[in-house]
């Protein structure tokens, strides 16, 4: 895949992912203050109405009503209203601009409660608080038009709508009860919670749901029966959604998501003018994409100890994150479980990590997937490599750019798209428009052991490392290090290089093998070329060559070989004998080594013999000697 057609591109996915996430902990944490935690631990407002006030006991009608009830030595609830009288239902009733005012105990809260009437019976076991309805709960404002309260059961009760207000965000529910006995609350239907994320943002947070609960004494709570969120062009879905609430403050501890999670993200829209962005940061990842999607069977969301900054981001169940940009493609992580670790509350990332059938898929422009899968994956916050690791006994398997991997572990650059893995079994596959492997043929797979390789994207170069091997069929290729262009084909080998090509004579021998062998190898794909240096060496049967360099001439698309040059220093080894040139040429076809450049054979007991021209006949191993041509002289040095 070319790097324009790369998917990881530039985004803000982790970043906004925490910043948007916090701002969901803190608004459920407001939303429980708001609804439940407002109010002191003793009863609510007309709980709290005297159990037998004289003041409101068969009264025909009286204006300007107002008195107080004294609880223990420090509390105290004031009433407020223009008329009190019996009503011709035998009811009690306070009307017009009524007004209930708990000052709690010394320290705690003071309670406001406003609406137009209030309705009770001679034996005070039934309120009804009717038109306009308001609770005051510290910041935070709460109306309904009516709110009915049965002592017996020791709850608050109505199915009407209900609008809350603050200064922080706004909400809305159909229904309510919440019972004085267990200190639970229940929010019947319809709930709705908006809020602005922060000063940056112009669009605000929305969560729904269908039904709220929340226990005040285990400090925990449910959205049911389907949570939604949206902000902006990013939105959010689950079965349910618990919260739990930290005993030290009125903070967000964590938030469980439970059946169906899912989660889109995009670009949320900013005001610049609102000052610098204090959301964190995290480097490697924000290469990405501008897109993601999440989903998962479970996702559990952690905060910083009495905060409402996240530490943690914990899925498991089929989870599956995906990142898009125009520009770059898609990138795909699936797996049993998949985290984000966060390290303070600064907003650095400690890790990103994922375990049991991890898989990783990225589809480019061209629509190339490039796949890996590993039983974990795991990127340290202040790398740029994202390692995905195998379980004992176990490997890594890819498939990149063509090409089929297997590794201990295989780490990928986010940032430049390089890659790298540790003892490595690579197959480079045949296609079409497929460029040779080096040595190799590109009509069939070419197979490489290695005990390390890396990927430069910026190049397009593989470079194995480290007791590498390839081969195709019986050719044959060893080095300490072999680089791999994979645009032209061309190879560098560095260190102990040794190559084994097959030969099948013209004269029906059996098939051979020739090997050739250097400190240092260079193949020239255009030419189609390999030149052997530094103490380059030739073995056929036994006959052997060496030389400060070695030119092999390959069949541009078999890789056959077709002509062997050796120069400069040229020494033959036979049994019994020795030549030295300054050049040879093998002619494979013929079975022939012509050695030139004032050559010299030596023979065992025979002394030198000398010429212009010495060829070797590999057949029957004997050797012409030829002089300049005004000679005319031939000798023949039988073996």
């Amino acid at each position: 895949m070319s790097p324009s057609g790369s998917p990881w591109s530039k985004a803000s996915w982790p970043r906004r992912l925490r910043w948007v996430v916090s701002a969901v902990m803190a608004l459920v944490a407001v939303a429980v203050l708001a609804v439940i935690l407002g109010r002191p631990r003793k009863e609510a407002v007309p709980a709290s109405v005297p159990d037998k006030p004289a003041s409101v006991q068969k009264i025909d009608e009286r204006e300007q009503v107002r008195y107080m009830e004294f609880r223990g030595e420090r509390e105290k609830i004031e009433f407020l209203a223009d008329r009190g009288f019996v009503g011709p239902d035998n009811m009690y009733h306070l009307t017009g601009h009524v007004q209930i005012t708990d000052f709690g105990r010394q320290g705690g809260r003071t309670i406001l409660a406003s609406c137009d009437e209030i309705i009770h019976d001679a034996e005070r076991t039934r309120f009804i608080l009717t038109g306009n309805v308001q609770f005051r709960l510290e910041r935070a404002s709460f109306r309904t038009d009516t709110l009915n309260y049965s002592k017996p059961d020791g709850a608050f009760q109505t199915d009407l709508p209900i609008v809350i207000t603050s200064p922080g965000f706004t909400g809305s529910a159909r229904g309510m009860t919440y019972s004085l006995k267990t200190d639970e609350v229940w929010l019947h239907s319809e709930v709705r919670l908006e809020t602005r994320v922060s000063e940056r943002s112009k669009v605000p947070l929305v969560i729904n749901s269908q039904k709220l609960y929340y226990s005040r004494p285990v400090r925990k709570g449910r959205f049911e029966e389907r949570v939604t969120m949206s902000h902006g062009l990013s939105r959010g879905s689950a079965d349910a959604m618990d919260f739990e609430l930290f005993f030290d403050t009125d903070k967000v501890n964590i938030i469980d998501f439970r059946g169906h999670v899912r989660l889109h993200l995009e670009q949320e829209f900013e005001d610049p003018a609102a000052g610098p962005d204090s959301r964190p940061k995290l480097d490697a990842l924000h290469t990405l994409g501008g897109r993601q999607d999440f989903e998962a069977d479970e996702l559990t969301l952690r905060a910083f100890l009495n905060t409402s900054v996240l530490h943690s981001f914990e899925s498991k169940g089929n989870a599956s994150l995906t990142f898009r940009s125009p520009s770059r493609g898609v990138t795909r992580f699936r797996a049993a479980s998949i985290d984000f670790i966060f390290d303070d509350v600064r907003g650095l990332l400690r890790e990103f990590r994922a375990a049991d059938k991890v898989r990783v898929l990225r589809t480019g422009l061209d629509g190339e997937t490039q796949t890996a899968e590993g039983d974990s994956l795991l990127l340290p916050g202040n790398r740029d490599i994202l390692q995905i690791m195998a379980g004992p006994g176990r490997r890594v398997t890819a498939h990149f750019r063509g090409s089929d991997l297997e590794a201990e572990v295989l780490g990928i650059n986010l940032k430049n798209d390089d890659f790298r893995g540790a003892s490595v079994r690579a197959v480079f596959l045949p296609g079409p428009d497929k460029k040779p492997v080096g040595l190799f043929s590109a009509a069939e797979p070419v197979f490489v052991t290695s005990r390390w390789m890396e990927f430069t994207a910026s190049d397009k170069t593989y470079r194995f490392y480290g007791g590498s091997r390839m081969w195709q069929d019986k050719s044959q290729l060893f080095a300490d290090e072999v680089r791999l262009a994979e645009d032209t084909g061309a190879a560098d080998c560095r260190g102990a290089v040794r190559s084994l090509f097959p030969h099948t004579p013209s004269d029906g021998r059996p098939q051979e093998i020739v090997e050739i062998s250097g400190g240092r190898m260079g193949y020239d794909a255009e030419r189609s070329t390999a030149v052997y240096e530094d103490k380059a060496g030739l073995k056929t049967g036994a006959f052997r060559l060496t030389a400060q360099r070695i030119r092999v001439l390959l069949a541009p698309e078999t890789k056959d070989l077709q002509t062997i040059t050796a120069l400069d220093q040229v020494v033959i080894t036979q049994p019994n004998r020795e030549a030295r040139g300054n050049a040879a040429d093998y002619l494979l076809s013929d079975r022939l080594v012509i050695l030139t450049g004032q050559p010299v054979v030596t023979e065992k007991d025979k002394g030198e013999t000398r010429g212009d021209k010495l060829t070797f006949r590999l057949a029957d191993g004997t050797i012409l000697v030829e002089n300049d041509p005004r000679d005319r002289s031939v000798t023949k040095i039988k073996s």
